[in-house]
């Protein structure tokens, strides 16, 4: 492997700025296809080989590999070492089928159709299927879940954004695989990950334009929500972080973030990352030579432990490699939940406790509760008013006033990654919301 290293910075968005955190990731160009990448199954692991395509491996624990025939039905599982196939493991079989490489998977696909190929754990073919194209596959409780492309931009896949993009998606599950009922008619299905389920809807695409003249643009964003044996539960929304797909890989979640722009699809020069679906780092990447930015294309598992990100347009991939320990150094992450009402409130950064009572970031939860909000710089003193009620309160300061009469708060706001956290429980009953624990889901609901 040729390496071209760069280091870069991690940023966390603050209205609208981003400040300079102090972890670093080191990512490392990859220039040839050296690097073995791995497939996680659900349960278990393949791997390519960088000496034929005819062989494949496969693991339970990423220790013990036996090799197995690559060609798993009618395509392979690795070209050149690429993942090809999309494949779910369940308890007595594998299912694999077609999938879009190199292109933004959630946006477009260069198939109009996928092969679906039924085996059991000996990797015997148990029957083979052809169905509308498979984005994302998952199995829950006996229960198999496909979101599929149904109508795109041109009858048959061409070399562009525009020949490839998808119109139409719907989502279905079936208990068989063979007799599909409709799950969600704008698409989105559930998955598990981390061992949490997660329902996830990527975005369509609409063409604007006339004549032979088009752009590809999201025409809404990305979906992401706790759910429980397919059934939605609480959406999640997002302090500033705009997206139109994640990638799972890893254990982690990348979010592929979206901006509006004449000329491209949602290019940027950032992605972000997470490990539960709500609390998510943006992380800028190695400087990239296109003045629109760049295009998450690909999140891969490698063979030595480390990871791979491959970005870029249509028209120009880069490929580069970085640590999992970096990435683990880098993101923020939080275990405390808080709900508004119907919603999981998405904090750029996560809630913390002190002497048992949650602070959270101000401004995005009073924007949820509709208070108007005022920040002294010099006194490093915020004003929240709601309802003809109104908390003034200090960073380090126990004192607080509600309508201009003193009150002691059990814990101080705080300064923290240049974010105003306040005691969840005080402010929120003091603006006439009652705030519960859910102790199960490490959860505070306001309501």
């Amino acid at each position: 492997m040729s390496i071209f290293k760069k280091t870069v910075s991690v940023f966390i968005a603050l209205a609208g700025l981003f400040q300079t955190a102090h972890a670093e990731i080191e990512f490392k160009e990859i220039k040839k296809n050296d690097v073995i990448r791995v497939v996680n199954t659900g349960q278990g692991y393949f791997k390519g080989s960088i000496e034929s395509n005819k062989y494949a491996f496969y693991s339970k624990d990423k220790v013990n590999w036996i090799e197995v025939d690559n060609y798993l039905g009618k395509q392979n599982m690795f070209f050149n070492n690429v993942p090809y196939l999309g494949v779910l493991e369940t308890d007595d079989k594998f299912i694999t089928y077609t999938q879009s490489i190199g292109m933004p998977a959630e946006v477009m696909s260069t198939f109009r159709s996928s092969d679906v190929t039924v085996l059991d754990k000996e990797f015997n073919i148990i029957k083979e299927l052809n169905s509308d194209v498979i984005s994302r596959l998952s199995y829950i409780n006996g229960v198999y879940y496909a979101n599929k492309y149904l109508k795109f931009s041109a009858e048959k896949p061409g070399p562009s954004i525009v020949t490839n993009a998808v119109l139409k998606q719907a989502s279905y599950y079936s208990t068989d695989l063979e007799n599909w009922q409709l799950y969600k008619e704008d698409g989105g299905i559930p998955i598990i990950h981390n061992g949490r389920e997660l329902f996830i809807n990527n975005n369509n695409i609409k063409l604007h334009g006339a004549g032979e003249t088009f752009i590809a643009l999201p025409d809404k964003e990305a979906t992401v929500a706790f759910s429980e044996n397919g059934e939605v539960k609480q959406k999640i929304i997002y302090e500033n972080l705009r997206f139109t797909d994640l990638i799972q890989a890893n254990g982690y979640l990348f979010a592929i973030p979206c901006r509006e722009s004449q000329y491209v699809v949602h290019m940027t020069d950032y992605f972000a990352v997470s490990k539960d679906g709500v609390y998510f780092t943006v992380v800028h990447i190695p400087e990239y030579d296109d003045p629109y930015g760049f295009d998450v294309q690909a999140v891969y598992e490698l063979e030595n432990g480390d990871m791979e990100i491959d970005i870029g347009t249509e028209f120009k991939t880069t490929r580069y490699e970085f640590t999992v320990e970096d990435l683990e150094n880098t993101i923020r992450q939080g275990d405390i939940y808080v709900q508004f009402r119907d919603k999981i409130l998405g904090f750029e950064t996560p809630p913390v406790m002190e002497d048992d009572r949650v602070l959270v970031p101000m401004r995005f939860l009073f924007e949820q509760m509709g208070a108007e909000v005022t920040w002294d710089d010099a006194t490093q003193t915020a004003t929240a008013v709601l309802n003809n009620k109104s908390v003034t309160f200090s960073i380090d300061d126990t004192e607080a006033e509600v309508n201009n009469s003193a009150v002691t708060m059990d814990v101080p706001a705080r300064l923290i990654n240049d974010k105003t956290m306040v005691p969840l429980r005080f402010l929120s009953e003091e603006l006439g919301y009652t705030v519960t624990w859910d102790d199960a889901a490490n959860t505070a609901i306001i309501e």
